[in-house]
């Protein structure tokens, strides 16, 4: 045997303990996977390398260079036939590891997720329907001058002593706002309720507000 077969002997020896660790971790399969691609070339390169000198030896070579050439070759040749049968055992074993921690990070992302979710569905159910309650309660309070308002302003616009009152809603809408609908549902109403303000082109702020049982 060459000292070239000798030494990737020993990366094959490193390969082959890895495989028999079956609870080897990713880091050191990574670490040995990636050795392989170079050690099969090197073997390929000193098997080929001895094939080429065959010939030759056959010409020039004593018995016993040809016993030794035929031997040499013997062991390079099962050296790359073993290299790379265990780089595709362990590049099996790899994408298997890999595909496994990545399942078990999507696993624990779901967990905290699911926690997570309960916790706010658990907080919307207890908190959500007094809110949405007392938005709609706010909303009819608000509506109410509203009538009054518009009647107002149409009987001082011809002498025009007085300025145009705004509503409610157009004083509290948000100065950027364009458009904004807010649905509220509520839940624990005996009996549907619903209150409409449409869509005014004095002010770019309409609610509709829907409770139920």
């Amino acid at each position: 045997m060459s000292e070239k077969t000798k030494a990737l002997g020993a990366t094959l020896e490193a390969a082959q303990k890895l495989y028999a660790n079956k609870k080897a971790s990713v880091a050191d399969l990574q670490s040995v996977v990636a050795l392989l691609p170079d050690a099969i070339a090197a073997a390929q390169h000193e098997h080929d390398a001895l094939t080429g000198r065959q010939r030759e030896t056959l010409l020039t070579g004593s018995d016993a260079d040809l016993l030794k050439l035929d031997t040499d070759k013997g062991a390079a040749g099962r050296l790359l036939d073993r290299l790379r049968a265990i780089a595709e055992e362990l590049e099996a074993r790899l994408t298997q590891a890999l595909e496994a921690e990545s399942d078990a990070a999507r696993a624990r992302r779901r967990a905290a997720l699911l926690a997570e979710r309960d916790s706010k569905a658990d907080r919307l159910r207890a908190e959500y329907p007094k809110l949405a309650a007392g938005i709609v309660a706010l909303i009819e309070e608000c509506a109410r001058p509203e009538i009054e308002i518009d009647e107002f302003n149409k009987a001082a616009a011809p002498d025009k002593k007085f300025d145009r009152l705004n509503t409610p809603f157009a004083i509290a809408r948000p100065r950027r706002a364009r458009k904004c609908a807010v649905q509220l549902f509520i839940s624990g109403v005996p009996r549907m309720k619903s209150a409409f303000f449409p869509k005014s082109t004095k002010h770019a702020w309409w609610i509709t507000a829907t409770a139920w049982e």
